[in-house]
């Protein structure tokens, strides 16, 4: 940077905080007039408060609010993935609101079509996939509950793709019921992602109960929308605030952290397939006109213009 600087306008992707913040450090005519960073995530909300790694105190804890702040102090705007994310972010660091913009993410596209979810009849089997990193945020107590609840529906089969901070909750599970789950806890490719997905007649979303899951699209929405599958996922501030009522959502939504609510919601999908092949085009239309790379840029483009 040094060596080209001083640069009219710089763009950091995320991670961002610590280019930012030592961009801050340098005399103000070596700064960038326009600085625009992706927070995409707040490091210290993500170590601190989601994941609970050290308490707020923690003197770790407070070095890292301080840098986390300054970084966004110094930029001209702060790209987050959600309107609510953008409000959390003023309130937490205290700067003004209208610092931080809110952007889709954007995510991997493939280059050729994606087979359109077709079944509408009864069908023998139906496999429910869900794809995560096992974090509080996605409930994975609630999914693993459901699943044991539905133990006995031989009509369901289940996947479960990734690995994380809560696996023991999994591989509790699969001593309990060795054959009710496929896990895969290998890394896989996007294109391997998607291939799971496009096989999977229902997808499940977030079921935790942290504050962070109010304010959030996970990148598993993305990724179900964008291979149009039927989604299941819990009712969210992010998802009040983009419809106006359950109706109007292109995911099936459950209202409560509960186990048996999911396993309820899946098998009233299950007995009327015609509802998943609704949920299934409502959310591919809904990737399209909200979540695709082409919307994401679109708004992008005019933050680095700084129109």
């Amino acid at each position: 940077y040094l060596r080209h600087a001083p640069i009219e306008r710089v763009y950091v992707p995320y991670p961002a905080v610590f280019v930012s913040f030592l961009l801050a450090l340098l005399p103000e005519r070596l700064r960038p007039k326009r600085l625009i960073l992706d927070a995409f995530i707040s490091l210290y909300d993500t170590v601190c408060m989601d994941r609970q790694f050290v308490s707020p105190s923690h003197l770790l804890a407070k070095l890292l609010f301080r840098i986390e702040r300054r970084a966004y102090q110094n930029s001209s705007v702060v790209v987050v993935d959600s309107e609510q994310n953008s409000e959390f972010f003023s309130r937490l660091f205290d700067l003004p609101s209208s610092k931080f913009m809110a952007v889709p993410l954007s995510t991997y596209e493939p280059v050729g079509p994606i087979l359109a979810y077709s079944p509408i009849q009864p069908k023998e089997k139906y496999q429910v996939v869900f794809i995560g990193t096992l974090i509080p945020l996605h409930g994975i107590e609630v999914i693993l509950g459901a699943m044991a609840l539905l133990n006995d529906r031989t009509e369901l089969t289940f996947k479960l793709i990734g690995n994380g901070q809560q696996a023991d909750l999994v591989q509790v599970f699969i001593n309990k019921f060795p054959d009710r789950l496929e896990w895969i806890k290998d890394w896989q490719s996007q294109a391997q992602l998607i291939e799971a997905i496009t096989e999977a007649d229902l997808c499940l979303g977030i079921f935790g109960n942290t504050a962070k899951m109010q304010r959030v699209c996970p990148l598993k929405i993305y990724s179900y929308s964008l291979c149009g599958r039927a989604v299941i996922t819990a009712e969210t501030d992010w998802m009040r605030a983009k419809f106006r009522n359950e109706k109007d959502a292109p995911f099936k939504l459950i209202t409560q952290h509960s186990a048996a609510q999911l396993a309820e919601a899946i098998m009233q999908l299950v007995a009327n397939p015609e509802q998943i092949k609704r949920y299934a085009e409502a959310s591919r239309l809904f990737y399209l006109k909200t979540l695709s790379n082409e919307q994401a840029m679109a708004q992008f483009r005019v933050i680095l213009q700084g129109i």
